[in-house]
């Protein structure tokens, strides 16, 4: 997720998820943090600017 620029809705939607909002439940289950934490903690990598 860090490595790319997509919205979280649109990385849940790739990953089969319904609905971003339980995505995001998800997410946080196994994570500890929420998406949005998670890609601030991380940084959007130069990596998703090569590749868009």
């Amino acid at each position: 997720m860090a490595l790319t620029r997509k919205t979280i809705k649109e990385i849940a939607y790739k990953l089969n998820f319904e609905d971003e909002f339980y995505f995001s439940r998800v997410f946080k289950k196994y994570t500890r943090v929420s998406p949005q934490v998670f890609r601030k903690m991380a940084g959007i990598s130069i990596v998703a600017d090569v590749f868009r």
